[in-house]
Formats: C-alpha cells, sequence, structure tokens
C-alpha cells in the first residue's frame, strides 16, 4: 500500500516537471493557444447568452400574458430577450477581448523600443538597427 502512494508520488512529480518544461520550451506558442481558445470560447459563450435570453424572455412574455389574459407576447418577449443578452454579451466579450488587444500591443510597444528584451516572434515589430557611416568619411 505504501509503494503504491510513493509511485503516485513519482508520477505526480514527473508530471509537474513535464509540465513545466513543456511550458518553457513552448511558452509563446501556449500563450497564442490559450488566447485564441478564449477568443473562440467568449463568441461562442456570447451566442449561447443570447439564445438563452431570447428564450427565457419568450417564456417569461408567454406567462406574463397568460396571468393577464392576453396572447401572443412570446415573440416580444423572445426579441427583448434577445436584444437585452446581445448586449450584456457584447459588454463582457468587449471587456475580454479589450484587454488581450491591450496585451498584444504591449508587447508589440516593447518590441518596437526594446528589440532583444521581445520574444522572437515580436521581433518582427521592431525597427531594424542600420549602420550610418555618413559622418566616418570626410
Amino acid at each position: 500500500m505504501a509503494a503504491l502512494g510513493l509511485v503516485g508520488l513519482i508520477v505526480v512529480v514527473l508530471l509537474v516537471i513535464g509540465a513545466l518544461v513543456v511550458t518553457i520550451l513552448f511558452r509563446d506558442k501556449l500563450r497564442r493557444l490559450i488566447v485564441a481558445t478564449a477568443d473562440f470560447l467568449i463568441i461562442f459563450l456570447s451566442l449561447v447568452v443570447v439564445i438563452v435570453s431570447a428564450v427565457s424572455g419568450a417564456i417569461s412574455m408567454e406567462q406574463a400574458g397568460r396571468f393577464s389574459g392576453t396572447n401572443g407576447l412570446g415573440i416580444i418577449g423572445f426579441i427583448l430577450g434577445a436584444g437585452i443578452g446581445f448586449l450584456v454579451a457584447c459588454i463582457l466579450a468587449a471587456t475580454f477581448l479589450l484587454l488581450a488587444e491591450i496585451a498584444k500591443n504591449t508587447r508589440r510597444v516593447l518590441a518596437y523600443y526594446e528589440p532583444e528584451a521581445a520574444a522572437p516572434a515580436q521581433q518582427q515589430y521592431a525597427e531594424p538597427q542600420y549602420y550610418d557611416d555618413r559622418g566616418a568619411r570626410r
């Protein structure tokens, strides 16, 4: 029983070391993958929020119509719910996407002013260093 716990501990330590090595070697690629996945999920979840809001608005207005004796309010609730859901989803998505854009622009500015400090993928934004010998010949 104790040997099984020791083997499990060794496996966990090896997995943590492997994760650290992969993170160190592929840091920029992992960062891009995580940001791209988050962008996709934000857009997908925005659509889900709009659909859920529209359906809940339709159900709520239909129930309110039955209570008040008016039929056919479901479509109005669907439109209002979809509109409110769209606004909420836009605000949440804009906040995340704005932060992602700020991070990208920050790396671009860093590459421009300090090319040696920038990651290799960001060095394309750096200004090339030209040798100016106009004042050397007299």
